[in-house]
């Protein structure tokens, strides 16, 4: 999915480059704020990736225009992904 979303990302459009960089900072968020409120032997690690995901949109986009929208598009992905790591921790502890 990320190989794709990298295509996108230099190749493609407007639309699917917002796409891509919403994937991949929205990951990289959803991680730090799994890892700073669930693992806090992480915490730091967690603090970095946050920032590291904040940095994505600011770095790759082209255009302030593209940064903007790519700040939009974390959001969501942010949340779901989050979303889905809680519900995968909570299935194996209740194993």
């Amino acid at each position: 999915m990320f190989g794709i979303a990298g295509r996108w990302w230099r190749r493609e459009s407007f639309r699917k480059r917002i796409i891509a960089l919403g994937l991949l900072s929205g990951v990289f968020v959803a991680e730090g704020l799994s890892d700073v409120r669930y693992v806090p032997s992480v915490r730091t690690a967690g603090w970095v990736l946050i920032v590291v995901g904040l940095l994505v949109p600011l770095v790759l986009g082209r255009s302030w225009r593209e940064r903007l929208y790519g700040y939009a598009a974390m959001v969501p992905v942010a949340l779901v992904t989050f979303g889905a790591y809680r519900v995968i921790n909570w299935s194996f502890v209740n194993l």
